[in-house]
């Protein structure tokens, strides 16, 4: 006799194996979550090439869609002419992305050069100065030389204790700038072979993006297709108003913050304006990054200075965070404090510079996909989903 299972039991069956094999596979990635970072990290240093091509491609798309609708289409109005079109936007948005760069370099360099050198020149009077100052304060207030001659027995110990400590840590700072060397001649390759992979991305950017729409209705259903397209969409609407925002919003910052060091007469304002313009790049953590060594840098030169350094970059970032950051991102991320700060740790571990500097887009986008999730869910159970509703507590009857 033979048995046919039916059709449910036979679903019920695979959902359950399925249901063991995924529970295996996130318990092993839990046991070893050390080794599944380390790939992560490999893939994405493999990958970097790539990842700069996208990033490339992605940022001087706009350019390149302004060059070629309103010059090339009209100079080669046939269609056959279309890949010669392509080319020549695609020469045209490299050349005018260059000569911006070109153009930044030649204005920063020399200023930064010679900030550089007169910062290197005046080390030993700036070391004296300090000398002096802690001389002040040893003739002002005596009783904290005599505070140090009673503990110096322990002062003693503690910085020989100290220099066992110091020496190891310098021996591995040593060598970590020798890795940093060799970390900025790799970064230096994968960014020019980006730039020519990014060549190919742009000449047939309409055929990827075709290509991705026909494997998502492949693979999908209808409905999650779109979907899934349609959250491909929100992903872009996030990152390029985020990325070309804050790119702007730091380019703005750093200006305004040269005009006014230069009018507090603030030691090396150029150098620390291009600190503060590039660590304002990262949200929340980026004023503290860039505004801690240039107030220590200060500190050194000019203590009185150094005050009114951080009084002005706290005022700065003040007026960023709530007038000029929101005029120009608005509320493009949808993300409270809390995850903003939660994502930049997260991805800033995992990552590095470059996971501090994408987390709030990735994080953003993650959290509308969970929120539609959630929703969509308490839709099927008729649950509400104002979460204004979950805070009253007289609807306990929902739960």
């Amino acid at each position: 006799m033979n048995f046919t299972p039916k059709k449910k039991y036979l679903m019920n069956f695979i959902v359950i194996i399925s249901s063991v094999v995924i529970g295996i596979c996130l318990l092993s990635i839990f046991i070893n979550i050390n080794q599944v970072f380390d790939f992560i990290k490999n893939i994405f240093s493999i990958l970097s090439p790539t990842i700069f091509s996208f990033i490339i491609a992605f940022l001087l798309n706009p350019i390149l869609n302004f060059i070629e609708r309103n010059i090339f289409n009209k100079i080669f109005k046939n269609k056959q002419f279309s890949t010669l079109t392509r080319s020549f936007s695609i020469l045209f948005t490299l050349l005018f992305a260059f000569l911006i760069i070109f153009l930044i370099l030649i204005m920063i360099i020399p200023q930064l050069i010679q900030s550089l050198s007169t910062l290197i020149d005046n080390t030993p009077l700036y070391l004296q100065k300090l000398e002096i100052f802690i001389n002040d304060i040893r003739t002002e207030y005596p009783f904290i030389e005599n505070f140090l001659k009673n503990q110096s027995e322990n002062i003693s110990s503690s910085i020989l204790s100290f220099k066992d400590v110091i020496i190891p840590y310098l021996t591995n700072f040593i060598l970590s700038l020798t890795g940093g060397a060799i970390n900025i001649i790799i970064f230096i390759k994968n960014f020019l072979i980006g730039i020519i992979i990014s060549i190919y991305i742009m000449m047939d950017k309409e055929k990827f993006i075709a290509q991705f729409k026909k494997i998502a209705y492949a693979i999908f259903p209808k409905d999650f297709a779109q979907f899934f397209l349609l959250i491909g969409r929100d992903t872009k609407y996030k990152f390029t108003r985020f990325i070309s925002g804050k790119i702007l919003d730091s380019f703005i910052i750093a200006i305004i913050c040269f005009i006014g060091l230069s009018f507090l007469s603030i030691p090396y304002a150029l150098l620390i304006s291009i600190i503060i313009g590039i660590t304002n790049i990262i949200p929340f953590f980026g004023p503290f990054i860039g505004a801690i060594p240039s107030g220590l840098l200060i500190l050194i030169i000019d203590p009185i200075k150094s005050v009114w350094f951080f009084i002005f970059i706290l005022a700065l970032q003040q007026f960023d965070g709530n007038v000029l950051g929101p005029k120009i991102l608005g509320d493009c991320t949808g993300l409270s404090s809390f995850w903003v700060i939660f994502s930049i740790l997260l991805f800033g571990g995992l990552f590095g510079f470059v996971g501090m500097f994408i987390a709030v887009p990735v994080f953003a986008v993650i959290y509308s996909l969970i929120k539609v999730f959630v929703e969509y869910r308490l839709e099927t159970k008729k649950f509400p989903t104002d979460t204004e509703i979950y805070k009253n507590k007289k609807h306990k009857d929902f739960f």
